[in-house]
């Protein structure tokens, strides 16, 4: 796997999936699952990763226009990175899932209850991609 290829998987991942979150949180609210209130509340906890990704993207394509090589990653590292990125957002995802859960015509999980997953979800998330962040899109070479 090069260096381009996994930058595009990861920012396809993280952004991409975080829209598709951010859809799904919609879609909860269209079905009056979730209060206008909640619904920001929970597009406000994923946005701080979806900016540093998007905007740590952005940094790195504009970097990379004026490069032809596409250095080579170890392979492993990359899915792996790729695998954690993406067992995220299922956890996102599963938790989401977690306010159509009823019993007896009542929710098993309140909505704040799925918030402070999906904040904890995102704390940890935005603390991995910090940590891997240079391998993903690796900074500009000192005298290019």
């Amino acid at each position: 796997m090069t260096e381009r290829q996994l930058t595009n998987r990861a920012a396809t991942i993280v952004i991409g999936g975080h829209f598709a979150l951010f859809a799904y949180g919609v879609l909860i609210f269209l079905f009056g699952r979730m209060e206008l209130e909640d619904l920001i509340q929970t597009i406000l906890i994923s946005s701080p990763v979806v900016a540093m990704t998007g905007l740590s993207a952005i940094d790195y394509v504009g970097r990379q226009r004026s490069s032809r090589r596409a250095r080579k990653i170890d392979r492993g590292s990359g899915w792996l990175i790729i695998g954690v990125l993406a067992s995220f957002l299922v956890l996102l995802i599963a938790g989401y899932s977690l306010t159509f859960l009823r019993s007896d015509s009542r929710r098993l999980v309140s909505l704040g209850e799925v918030n402070i997953l999906l904040g904890l979800a995102e704390t940890g998330l935005g603390a991995y991609i910090a940590r891997v962040r240079n391998i993903i899109f690796p900074p500009k070479e000192q005298g290019a």
